[in-house]
């Protein structure tokens, strides 16, 4: 089997009845491993016996869907049941990924391996479960328009899944997790826009799913910025830069992510529009 190094999504067939050791190794990018079509039951007692590891698949950063005759596990993002009824001890969720979800399941705690760290500009987020609030940051929602001036009030308790906020992290650095158990939904019942917020000429938009710079031109896309104003996406760019008031630099896609700040673009230095070669 040639080294699968580019392999983001894994669906396996009803006939397998076996799986080369350490055939998943380079697939450092899979997002979500399909199982549930396995009816060896010795293949799948290969695996509940810490053949999910020999196999190459790393479980803290990929999600695997079981047959329910796999059993009950405490292993993180290993999803066990039928579609309909399935859950897992613990979602991992990588927060520089795109969310691919197959089939909803319920998670009995969620971890966001995104960081917000400590910033006087808001983040965008929007997140496909429901989370409090971190403590010392602070959740707005757009409100309401004046003229070219954007009003968000402040929300307090939770952030509701599907829908996008401003969350300001100024007292410190910020995580996403929650211990609350709750249904993740599948990829499939979801548009890239899953929820807007609107106020007149102009939407707050999450998105579970990256979007090219082109894509979000053509849409008239504004994205926040470390002057903490808005700026229109530039076309020919797959990211921008920004500069933190400590100065560092640091670079973000369109939904906020962290990036590679080696890579090229057009970027945004203290406010004014700079070519990152």
């Amino acid at each position: 089997m040639q080294p699968l190094t580019s392999l983001e999504c894994l669906s396996l067939p009803l006939t397998l009845n076996a799986i080369e050791e350490g055939a998943f190794a380079n697939a450092t990018k899979l997002h979500y491993a399909d199982m549930l079509s396995i009816v060896s039951t010795d293949l799948i007692e290969q695996m509940k016996n810490g053949g999910l590891q020999r196999l190459g698949l790393d479980t803290q950063q990929t999600l695997i869907y079981m047959p329910t005759e796999y059993g009950e596990t405490d292993e993180t993002n290993v999803v066990t049941g039928k579609p309909g009824s399935m859950r897992t001890t613990k979602y991992r969720m990588m927060g520089d990924w795109d969310y691919m979800v197959p089939y909803a399941f319920e998670a009995g705690s969620i971890e966001n391996t995104r960081l917000l760290a400590k910033s006087d500009i808001p983040y965008t987020v929007c997140l496909p479960y429901t989370a409090d609030i971190p403590t010392g940051a602070k959740a707005y929602v757009l409100d309401s328009r004046s003229e070219q001036t954007l009003t968000f009030n402040e929300v307090t308790g939770s952030l509701e899944a599907m829908k996008p906020y401003l969350l300001l992290a100024a007292d410190g650095d910020a995580w996403l997790n929650t211990p609350t158990a709750q249904t993740l939904p599948q990829t499939g019942t979801i548009a890239s826009y899953p929820m807007q917020t609107d106020v007149l000429g102009y939407s707050l938009r999450g998105t579970l799913k990256s979007l090219d710079n082109h894509t979000a031109t053509n849409m008239g896309a504004l994205i926040l910025q470390s002057d903490g104003r808005w700026h229109p996406v530039a076309s020919d760019t797959s990211n921008l830069r920004t500069i933190d008031t400590d100065g560092t630099e640091r670079y973000y896609d369109l939904q906020g992510r962290p990036m590679d700040a080696a890579k090229k673009g057009i970027g945004v230095r203290k406010g004014k529009k700079v070519v990152v070669k």
